[in-house]
């Protein structure tokens, strides 16, 4: 959820396969600029577990520009904050690692911009760094654990109605998953009409 001067942007994508990205300004609005993601129905975290924040990056700004990221509790107050300075006027990754204290079941990912300037941002991404066989950006480790315990000989991924998408151009297709996931195609995102609480068209480079 944007608020400030946020913009969806596609000149001069990051990746030619997913050229959307947000354009922030910021100019010492009362309300600020920034972007909240709440996830699901919130963002559980653990207190002790370290979670790997990533995201890319370019300024339009002549001088750096701060971004503020915090990760807010329900009461929406933030236990744990980084602050990254964008300056490269090209796209550059910036990555830093959260080590709450608190556990939160339904936290939010807040960035905020603190210095004037333009900014835009591409592929943010919030993963916990214990992943099934502790590999980057893995599957949950309880889940994938249980699955693998039961031996299976077959899996059918995925499953439901995502396979079939909206129209036969958002079928589900194993091509387009193939690769880095910030450079694949997007796809519909059925969360967008299929939950009321979810108001806001989104899009999604990840299967449901």
């Amino acid at each position: 959820m944007p608020f400030g001067d946020v913009s969806i942007r596609t000149q001069s994508p990051c990746f030619d396969q997913n050229p959307h990205y947000a354009r922030l300004i910021y100019d010492k609005q009362v309300t600020g600029t920034g972007l909240v993601n709440e996830g699901f129905k919130g963002i559980g975290v653990k207190g002790g577990e370290s979670y790997d924040f990533s995201f890319y990056a370019r300024s339009l700004a002549t001088t750096p520009v701060t971004l503020r990221i915090q990760l807010v509790g329900k009461d929406n107050v933030p236990f744990d904050t980084r602050e990254i300075e964008v300056s490269e006027k090209k796209w550059d990754k910036y990555t830093t690692t959260f080590s709450p204290q608190k556990t939160e079941a339904l936290g939010r990912l807040r960035i905020q911009v603190l210095t004037p300037g333009t900014v835009d941002l591409e592929h943010i991404s919030l993963f916990p760094q214990k992943t099934f066989n502790n590999r980057p950006n893995e599957l949950r480790a309880d889940l994938a654990q249980a699955l693998k315990d039961l031996k299976p000989g077959v899996f059918r991924f995925p499953g439901g109605c995502i396979v079939e998408g909206t129209t036969l151009e958002t079928r589900y297709q194993w091509k387009n998953t193939i690769g880095p996931v910030e450079n694949r195609p997007t796809n519909v995102n059925r969360w967008n009409y299929t939950f009321d609480h979810k108001i806001f068209r989104t899009i999604s480079n990840l299967t449901d």
